[in-house]
């Protein structure tokens, strides 16, 4: 998906794919998804895990970027 196309659900927009590449670099980095939401410049919570549930691709990416946040964390803590 390029990055001028918006992620979409029975026709409606959700955000741009730049947007969801924000929130993965930041889930990544850490952060939840609530806490990432709460930025208004931000969807909402249920859209992203809208998009997540219904795109592949983004639940893959999504899965790694949770992965990366939990091995940075216990590298930490080790």
């Amino acid at each position: 998906m390029s990055s001028s196309t918006a992620y979409r659900h029975a026709g409606r927009t959700w955000f741009p794919p730049v947007i969801f590449d924000m929130i993965i670099e930041r889930v990544a980095g850490g952060e939840s998804v609530a806490t990432i939401c709460e930025d208004q410049s931000m969807p909402s919570k249920s859209t992203v895990y809208n998009a997540i549930s219904e795109d592949p691709l983004l639940s893959k990416r999504f899965a790694d970027a949770t992965r990366t946040a939990v091995e940075k964390r216990a590298k930490q803590s080790a």
